[in-house]
């Protein structure tokens, strides 16, 4: 192959001609020494010439095109992508870079820079996959604005994302300025490349499973979490607590927060922290070095979370949360029952975000009356004054509603069903000899359907119905037409409440907790995968439901109006403020 430059030149039909193939090891040192006679960069070391791609015509060599490795820290590529430092770090294998690009002429020639880029680009994600085993994504490059325009990058798609900070990598460990910042030139290679790389829930092939040293939060707000959760009795003797606590466990929260979903990929966050991070968190340092803090093992994870009460671990959440939140007019009790009924989850969330403000939780199923009571223990007296309760009809329990409203001052208001026999024939009794007309709201649309409800309210006592705190009844008909087939259905709910309401306020209150299966169950299932939860050692199961909760409630004051995939695949940056939001109360008072 001729790899000298060309003088004369090429006519328009000629570039048709021009076809693009990976250089051969023979052809690699003819390609660098090219770079090196006509370059101004001259020729790339060997560690950086991962892919040499030349553009031919016959026998004749018309560029080069050199791919490597993409640079580890880009401010203009990282706002760009939407990355934060773990995202990063972990998909950084799937953008390569266009390390040399050369045209072997002498004079200008009329498209044939462009028409090399595209080939190239085309070709790369194959010749890339068969030389690394990665298919990347995105590609990058730099133009020095003194030098060159970047029209032929422009004319090839790429997208300008903005300048460098003027550093150039000096070794493993530092960087220096070299006063001459390039412009930055982004491909993508895949039409969805931008949303693919910056959704961090989507596992994408060839992406590390590791990012080490990346915190979610700065160190700051990570030791105020720690130091939240020094108030966690710790289960295990005094000899085996080599590795602390409070600790461990806002290590855990701060796993859960970057997409951790089991016990093993909690310790390996842990263990990819640096020794500075993990002495922020509160991990000691080893007597022989101070400067290293050495990690729990994966068998220490799982016996302290095995091991810790659930009850220890919920006072401490309570107490802190309670410390910092106003607790909102409407809220729910809601139940959930983790795979296979490893574990019981009782929230006490707010009704119309729902944001989880308490969560008690227990190992094994059928917990969720006893833990309901627990929940209300846990809470001072007087805490709920005021504040309307909902509850489907497994808490239309006489106990609970004598304690939220005696011990707390709440108002409740609970679904009745056959669970209450006497109220249930009773309350069918007194809606026959009187009830009021409906009041009717108008016509909603949405989901395929045409609904209409219908509301009344009766006013009745304790005696009547034979319940306790009852004020009066509320009856809802739901008359829904599906669009597609025009067939009606019509359903029907009746509820208890501890103080008269208006027909809309009633109402109102009651649809607030319908939607709670998806702001709080769904969130956790489609996140973090607690379906489908394989932790059945201990209290482990229970314990990783209350921790992913306090990263839960993040979300929810951040953006209430999403549930948690959503609110990741919207923008991972957030994620690193929500939970700086939620603990800046406690930054506050250090």
């Amino acid at each position: 192959m001729n790899f000298d430059l060309i003088s004369e030149t090429l006519p328009e039909w000629a570039l048709q001609e021009v076809t693009l193939r990976a250089a051969q090891p023979s052809e690699r040192a003819a390609a660098c020494a090219a770079l090196q006679r006509a370059h101004y960069l001259g020729a790339p070391s060997p560690c950086n010439c991962d892919l040499v791609q030349l553009a031919v015509r016959g026998e004749q060599v018309l560029a080069v095109v050199v791919w490597t490795r993409a640079a580890r820290k880009l401010a203009p590529r990282e706002a760009w992508l939407g990355w934060d430092p773990r995202t990063r770090t972990r998909r950084l294998p799937l953008v390569v870079q266009n390390n040399r690009f050369l045209v072997l002429s002498v004079e200008r020639q009329t498209n044939l820079a462009s028409r090399a880029l595209g080939l190239a680009v085309a070709a790369l994600p194959g010749q890339w996959a068969e030389r690394t085993g990665v298919t990347p994504l995105l590609a990058e490059t730099f133009v020095d604005p003194e030098r060159y325009a970047g029209t032929c990058y422009k004319a090839a798609g790429w997208l300008e994302a903005g300048a460098t900070a003027g550093f150039g990598r000096h070794g493993d460990d530092y960087y220096v300025a070299h006063k001459h910042p390039k412009r930055l030139w982004l491909r993508p290679l895949v039409p969805d490349a931008r949303a693919r790389l910056r959704d961090p829930l989507e596992p994408l092939k060839g992406e590390k499973s590791r990012a080490f040293g990346e915190l979610p939060v700065p160190a700051k707000t990570a030791a105020s979490l720690a130091t939240a959760l020094r108030e966690v009795a710790d289960p295990r003797a005094a000899a085996g607590r080599q590795f602390p606590l409070h600790a461990m466990l806002a290590s855990a929260v701060l796993a859960f927060a970057c997409g951790a979903r089991t016990v093993s990929d909690v310790f390996r966050f842990t263990l990819e922290l640096t020794a500075a991070q993990r002495r922020t968190l509160g991990f000691r340092c080893a007597h022989h070095n101070p400067q290293l803090a050495p990690p729990p093992g994966e068998g220490c994870w799982r016996k302290v979370l095995a091991a810790l009460v659930p009850a220890e671990l919920t006072r401490a959440i309570v107490a802190w949360q309670l410390a910092q939140t106003t607790l909102p007019p409407l809220l729910a009790i809601d139940g959930k029952t983790l795979h296979r009924g490893l574990a019981t989850l009782v929230t006490l969330c707010d009704a119309m975000t729902g944001e989880p403000l308490v969560q008690v939780a227990k190992c094994g199923q059928g917990h969720e009356k006893t833990l309901a009571h627990e929940l209300v223990d846990s809470l001072p007296p007087g805490t709920l004054d005021g504040a309307l309760v909902g509850g489907d009809a497994l808490y239309g329990d006489t106990a609970l509603v004598r304690q939220l409203v005696q011990e707390q001052g709440a108002l409740t208001l609970v679904q009745l069903k056959d669970n209450q026999p006497t109220a249930a024939v009773r309350a069918e009794e007194l809606f026959a000899q009187g009830a009021p007309l409906f009041f009717s709201t108008p016509f909603e649309l949405g989901h395929g359907r045409i609904d209409q409800r219908h509301v009344r309210t009766l006013p009745v006592t304790p005696e009547q119905l034979g319940f306790v705190h009852a004020a009066q009844l509320l009856e809802i008909k739901r008359d829904s037409t599906k669009k597609s087939t025009g067939v009606t259905t019509t359903g029907r709910r009746v509820f208890i409440l501890s103080e008269a309401l208006t027909p809309a306020d009633a109402l109102r209150a009651a649809r607030a907790r319908w939607g709670i299966e998806n702001k709080n169950h769904h969130p956790r299932d489609a996140t973090w995968l607690e379906d489908k939860t394989r932790a059945r050692t201990g209290h482990t199961a229970a314990n990783l439901a209350l921790l992913r909760g306090v990263v839960l409630i993040g979300w929810r004051r951040r953006h209430p109006k999403l549930c948690a995939p959503a609110f990741i695949n919207e923008n991972n940056r957030h994620l690193p403020s929500a939970i700086r939001e939620l603990f800046q109360p406690l930054n506050s008072k250090q």
